[in-house]
């Protein structure tokens, strides 16, 4: 059995002590929200490059931070094939000093191409910000040839507020929020004013159908729906769901059920994506 603790005063710690400290409290992923969020974008005009954005990152502990417009050459179209390429971040660990730095993963051009894969060792570890799609004889790579695939790693809650005035909430619909950013949904908790019962169902509409209809409006929470049985407060994980909600999206809060409970709480926890 191994057991020991950091830190402490007069003691020295290697480059692995403390990204390993690190990794522990900083899952890999975008500081989104800071600068430009390293989000890869088309240069203008469209070229056989890609440019990649100010930002900050953390790779197994290590820190990233870019304060310049990159520029990353993608080679030539296969003639006949596509082929997918990643931009990536790669965190090398071995040389004097080790280094993180932005990269072009290219793939393999062919009738059914593949990903290529990421190294994820102890020597090197490679974190996605994006895929480009490299169409067959492809002269210049454009918005539409570019797929965020970055991880993220703001968090936070969406929350809403079911009043029923005084006396018990009725079924039926209760009420919508706008979506502000790309978000993927990883849990709920819905807290309540009474030791009773209470099922709300979370559908999901586009902004462009707006506003609701019995065709738009569809249920995100499948049959795991927030719920709260003979007591004030629960938490689920969203299981089952379909987590990934875009900019915009209209979330509208259903009551399927409700027994005495005159206000409730639905929180929405999430990861942004963008």
């Amino acid at each position: 059995m191994t057991v020991y603790s950091r830190f402490h005063d007069n003691v020295a710690y290697t480059d692995v002590q403390w990204a390993e400290t690190f990794n522990s409290v900083h899952l890999d992923g975008v500081d989104a929200g800071l600068y430009n969020g390293l989000k890869v974008y088309a240069n203008t005009p469209n070229a056989m490059n890609v440019l990649v954005p100010t930002g900050r990152a953390w790779v197994q502990g290590r820190w990233y931070y870019s304060d310049a417009i990159q520029t990353m050459t993608i080679e030539a179209a296969d003639a006949t094939y596509t082929r997918y390429d990643r931009i990536i971040l790669r965190s090398t660990v071995a040389g004097s000093p080790g280094n993180i730095a932005v990269a072009v993963l290219k793939g393999t051009a062919a009738a059914s191409p593949a990903l290529p894969a990421l190294t994820q060792t102890s020597a090197v570890w490679e974190i996605p910000l994006a895929t480009i799609t490299v169409t067959a004889a492809l002269a210049a790579i454009a918005t539409v040839n570019i797929a965020d695939a970055r991880k993220n790693l703001a968090s936070g809650s969406l929350g809403y507020l079911i009043d029923g005035g005084g006396v018990a909430i009725t079924t039926g619909s209760k009420g919508f929020i706008q979506v502000p950013f790309s978000c993927t949904l990883i849990g709920w908790t819905l807290l309540t004013d009474a030791d009773a019962s209470m099922v709300i169902d979370v559908k999901s509409q586009s902004v462009a159908t707006w506003p609701a209809d019995s065709t738009s409006t569809a249920s995100i929470a499948a049959s795991d729906k927030p719920t709260v049985s003979s007591k004030k407060l629960a938490r689920g994980y969203c299981t089952g769901w379909t987590v990934a909600v875009a900019e915009d999206d209209i979330l509208e809060f259903v009551v399927d059920s409700c027994a005495t409970i005159t206000r409730a709480t639905l929180q929405l926890k999430f990861v942004r994506t963008n």
